[in-house]
């Protein structure tokens, strides 16, 4: 993303260049504050959503509430 990009946001890539970059250093940065994390990262799924559905309802199915 360059930018030109309709979609850029300046200083969106200081916490890393890609979404697992920043989905990472957003992480870090919960741990270090006493937030627990729980990141499922699911090689290939990119922004398919009916492929990370099982991740979803697992995640559902361990909350409490």
């Amino acid at each position: 993303m360059t930018e030109k990009d309709p979609l850029w946001i300046e200083g969106a890539d200081a916490a890393g260049a890609t979404r697992l970059d920043r989905i990472q250093s957003l992480r870090r940065s919960c741990e270090a504050a006493g937030i627990p994390v729980r990141l499922d990262v699911v090689p290939g799924a990119a922004h398919n959503g009916f492929d990370v559905l099982g991740h979803v309802r697992d995640f559902f199915a361990n909350v409490e509430g």
